[in-house]
């Protein structure tokens, strides 16, 4: 390894920011479970230690233990103040879930430290014949990074049902007490979820969530099951409102179908709840 550079140019680094990007932001949401959750803590834990490398070339151990350190501070609840401080200072706000089972990625650390003082496999998989800047990699490799942990409005949209919809929310000027006493006036009767009472997004900014469901609503001949929401309060006066997920009741399995009827009732709630909130 003649330069640096190299801890950022191989395809082990290039390809773990890809998929940790892919992971965070798509796959994720499509396929929440076990393996996609837990997916982004081994690659973050394999190629962070090249990242810092890039910039302490001279100190690869103590790149890898600060690693694993800091993975373990940051999965604790210890971290909740640092993220309030960064909260209440940065324009997108961050939130991570507590959960120590995550820990057990910790155990990609030693390949990590392998990659980075194994000159002969890193320079095998290096872009030797590639000029490229390393800020090329650098740069997004650092947003990516910053944007492993979800937003704090991730939890707000923290439901389960036939049809999810992952980006339908809606802003009213009102309280989120007028918002249900409106939805009485036009007889829809919301209550709230308890199934929902020990959500991981607990914690933070996230404390006053609001979590309901309605059995049944018919608009035009449409009916909608079992819709879930969610609502939070910025101001007194301000709420924003998460249409999270409904049931359909027929066994619909095709991800195409799923696909158009979630376009379909998308715009069919956003159109209703913003017309019945006027």
């Amino acid at each position: 390894m003649k330069s640096r550079k190299y801890f950022l140019l191989n395809y082990v680094f290039v390809f773990g920011v890809i998929l940790l990007f892919l992971n965070d932001h798509f796959l994720k949401y499509q396929f929440s479970n076990w393996f996609t959750g837990k997916l982004s803590d081994f690659i973050g834990l394999l190629i962070f230690p090249c990242f810092l490398s890039f910039i302490f070339p001279n100190r690869i151990k103590l790149n890898v233990v600060f690693t694993g350190l800091f993975f373990v501070f940051w999965k604790s609840s210890y971290s909740q103040g640092l993220i309030e401080f960064y909260n209440s200072i940065a324009l997108i706000k961050i939130t991570r879930v507590v959960d120590y089972s995550d820990l057990i990625a910790l155990l990609v650390l030693p390949l990590s430290y392998y990659l980075l003082t194994n000159k002969d496999i890193l320079s095998r998989y290096a872009f030797g014949k590639i000029e490229i800047n390393p800020l090329v990699v650098l740069l997004p490799a650092i947003i990516v990074f910053m944007a492993t942990s979800p937003p704090y409005w991730h939890g707000f949209r923290y439901s389960e049902g036939d049809i999810q919809f992952f980006k339908n929310t809606i802003k009213v000027r009102m309280s989120q007490e007028d918002v249900l006493k409106t939805m009485e006036r036009y007889n829809i009767e919301a209550v709230i979820d308890t199934s929902y009472k020990d959500n991981p997004y607990s914690d933070g900014p996230i404390q006053k969530m609001g979590f309901y469901h309605i059995n049944e609503l018919v608009i035009d001949t449409d009916t909608i099951i079992d819709l879930k929401f969610s609502m939070v309060s910025f101001k007194e006066d301000k709420t924003k409102i998460f249409i999270n997920a409904m049931k359909v009741s027929e066994d619909i399995k095709e991800d195409e179908v799923k696909g158009e009827l979630r376009k379909y009732y998308k715009k069919l709630l956003r159109k209703y709840i913003k017309k019945s909130l006027k």
